[in-house]
């Protein structure tokens, strides 16, 4: 028997395109140095290195202020458009794009993108980086996935099998509050979902953001009506749960918050507002009472409405952009003559998991070579967190001390609302003992069975009329293979 692991190629975080032609390189450790890009972007932008920390292509939305063509771009290792890379759907907010690896090809990538004012929705492109020789060459473009009002932000986090990920949305509430919460999920064999979460108090607003934590069990939302709230979050089933309300929405005197960062050690999660006196606000993750544990770090009055988003960098730091207004004009684009201190540097928190003044705050430090910032900052995920070693979910790692042959076994799962039974099939199984277990969202067992397979089939009908509804986990194990699905129960 060939036994085999899948390898899961790697990608970097260590190249930053943003604002007005800035750019960073976070490869030399602790030495971060400036170069120019080829953008000029209010907010919304994302980009994506390989393992070697060279760039390989970013993402960027253009302002509606501009142009009534209300589209984004996407640009080549060489700062060009790529090919066919133009009127990529998108808007001048922030958060709105994402980039995700594709599973099957390495050369291959998911672009998500939301527009949330004019030509709203959910949104994908394909990027093949073989053509052009090398440069790349968007294949896919504008498909469309929901066509409803959208938040301005996107987020995306590995599943914990450390393959598939997760790409997480959230319809606007502007004109229709609402607590939901859409999730994707981006397989070897395409995009799942959406899978659709109502928790939490009811969001009225469509800008803000949400982010996940480092370890990948926390998952933060705020809104520009003052709402702050901090969930759990399963990476195996994608189950958003727990809401802790942090600040309460208030739309006569509300807090405009937009940038939430997680520390390091995800002990310390930082909250910027963007109102004419802006705030860099410090919780406490490990105090009993968290709300209560709320610090103001930074308080600056001026220039007006500028803090912007907050983002950790690769050398263990988390750095703010603060875009410069002078309180009379609109700005974006900036005027030929406004350079400052203020958008030609970004503000660091040099100790971010250190608690107080101890965080080392630093304001309008790093300098960006003469470029300049606006609000934005790029939205990449972390692309190499790992997999949940050991979980119920870690289908691509080793069990115990033994690896598991690739199966070419289907598992087929389909759940009957009427007879509320789960119906349970495979075929194709190298296994000839099984165990079939089935864990809720919360990661409670609720069904364990153990028995024989004969000629490499299982079938079994399982009773769930005990069973709460929402999303479930469905594992087929054997001493060769292990198999997963997931299913809901409404």
């Amino acid at each position: 028997m060939l036994i085999c692991t899948i390898a899961v190629a790697q990608h970097s975080n260590k190249i930053w395109c943003f604002g007005d032609s800035a750019g960073i390189n976070f490869s030399m450790p602790n030495a971060p140095t400036f170069f120019s890009s080829g953008m000029d972007c209010r907010g919304s932008s994302c980009s994506i290195a390989d393992s070697t920390d060279s760039l390989l292509f970013y993402a960027h939305t253009l302002n509606y202020y501009l142009t009534s063509n209300i589209r984004g771009a996407v640009r080549n290792k060489m700062h060009n458009i790529m090919d066919n890379g133009d009127s990529i759907i998108g808007q001048g907010w922030y958060n709105e794009m994402i980039i995700i690896p594709n599973l099957n090809s390495p050369n291959i990538y998911w672009l998500f993108h939301v527009e949330a004012s004019v030509q709203t929705g959910i949104y994908y492109s394909l990027i093949n980086m073989a053509s052009n020789g090398g440069l790349g060459k968007v294949v896919l473009k504008n498909i469309q996935l929901q066509n409803f009002d959208m938040f301005s932000c996107t987020a995306a986090i590995k599943h914990g099998n450390g393959r598939d990920w997760w790409v997480l949305f959230k319809p606007s509430g502007a004109t229709t509050p609402n607590n939901q919460f859409y999730e994707y999920l981006v397989t070897p064999t395409g995009i799942q979902g959406p899978y659709i979460y109502n928790i939490g108090l009811t969001s009225g607003s469509d800008f803000g953001q949400f982010t996940f934590n480092h370890i990948g069990n926390k998952l933060a939302f705020a809104n520009a009506a003052g709402l702050l709230q901090l969930f759990d979050l399963d990476r195996c089933s994608g189950s958003i749960t727990n809401p802790l309300i942090l600040s309460q929405q208030n739309f006569t005197t509300p807090p405009l918050f937009s940038g939430i960062e997680f520390s390091p050690n995800d002990s310390v999660m930082y909250v910027t507002t963007t109102t004419q006196s802006y705030y860099l606000f410090q919780y406490n993750l490990t105090a009993p009472n968290i709300a209560a544990s709320k610090d103001t770090i930074a308080t600056i009055f001026t220039p007006p409405w500028s803090g912007g988003y907050l983002k950790l960098a690769p050398d263990g730091k988390i750095y703010w952009s603060i875009a410069w207004y002078d309180g009379v004009n609109f700005n974006y684009p900036y005027d030929s003559t406004d350079y400052n201190m203020y958008n030609m540097n970004l503000s660091v928190i040099n100790n971010p998991n250190a608690l107080g003044t101890a965080c080392n705050f630093t304001p309008f430090s790093f300098y960006l070579g003469g470029k300049r910032t606006y609000y934005g900052l790029p939205n990449n995920p972390d692309y190499n967190l790992g997999a949940l070693t050991g979980s119920v979910c870690d289908t691509l790692t080793s069990i115990g001390n033994e690896q598991l042959a690739i199966s070419k076994a289907d598992l087929h799962v389909f759940y009957s609302t009427p007879w509320q039974k789960l119906f349970v099939n495979a075929d194709g199984l190298m296994g000839k003992e099984f165990e079939l277990r089935i864990v809720d969202g919360m990661g409670k067992t609720i069904v364990k069975e153990e028995g024989r397979i004969y000629y490499g089939s299982f079938s079994k009908d399982v009773d769930l009329k005990n069973a709460t509804t929402g999303m479930y986990i469905v594992t087929l194990q054997t001493e060769k293979e292990r198999l997963v699905k997931k299913f809901v129960k409404g």
